[in-house]
């Protein structure tokens, strides 16, 4: 499958966070009749191939929509349950899809050949097939998986806090039937990051890219007692640090906090 749309570089797991991904294609080359049924051919060898039972999709013309698969010529040429009309030709424009659904895996963390895998080890949180949608497409929202594994623990005060971060990717993994040779039947998309957060994603990013403390800088919330505790995104970790004093008479807390922070 093509990833067509990712998550942000960073997302706040308490926000949508989703993958979309549409399937292998190539352009119809002809539309043949075999016993008063549509026989679809098509240009080029796809990763995944078509199985009896399985399905090919025509995104337009005389036979736009999904088809069932009765039999196979070959990795390019099926037979369909559809009664054939007219013999549509790669003229029309037309692009014919195999609807291969993988099974989507899960993972949450990180592997053994990546930055931190003993803080925050690769753990597989969920395995499904997922449904393609009316148009074609896999949408898949992994908030909810995220969120599961964050818990609400007491804070690092300075330093990295461990609980607040981590990274996420999906690994789709087709069956033996559904794919050339040639092809290893997994793929693997790249890890992106999460943190425990309720901000917009888009202002998330926004001030990650600007090195931004994560909190309202312009009305920050400091506790009377003068601990207050902050958060910035560091590279690729969140760091909190503890901010001592109370509210700057002239009302400057950046400047205030720089002097002692940076």
């Amino acid at each position: 499958m093509n990833l067509v749309n990712t998550p942000s570089a960073w997302n706040s797991v308490h926000r949508p966070v989703r993958f979309t991904f549409d399937f292998y294609s190539s352009p119809l080359f002809f539309t043949y009749d075999v016993s008063g049924k549509a026989q679809f051919a098509w240009n080029g060898l796809l990763m995944t191939v078509p199985v009896v039972g399985g399905f090919v999709y025509i995104d337009s013309g005389e036979y736009k929509g999904l088809h069932k698969v009765t039999g196979v010529t070959n990795n390019q040429v099926v037979v369909t349950d559809t009664d054939y009309t007219i013999g549509q030709t790669g003229a029309s424009g037309a692009n014919v899809y195999i609807i291969q659904i993988p099974t989507f895996k899960f993972y949450v963390g990180y592997r053994s050949t990546e930055a931190y895998p003993n803080e925050l080890p690769e753990t597989l949180v969920a395995s499904f097939v997922p449904e393609r949608n009316t148009a074609n497409q896999i949408v898949v929202d992994v908030s909810g998986y995220l969120r599961s594994q964050f818990t609400i623990d007491r804070p690092v005060r300075n330093g990295v806090d461990w609980s607040l971060f981590n990274q996420f990717r999906i690994v789709m993994v087709y069956g033996v039937a559904q794919i050339l040779s040639t092809f290893k039947g997994v793929v693997t998309t790249p890890p992106y990051m999460a943190i425990n957060s309720a901000i917009k994603t888009e202002e998330l990013n926004r001030k990650i890219n600007a090195n931004e403390y994560l909190h309202d800088m312009s009305s920050p919330a400091l506790f009377s007692c003068g601990n207050t505790l902050l958060t910035k995104v560091i590279g690729d970790r969140v760091e909190n640090v503890t901010y001592t004093g109370s509210v700057p008479d002239n009302g400057d807390f950046n400047n205030d906090f720089n002097a002692d922070f940076e």
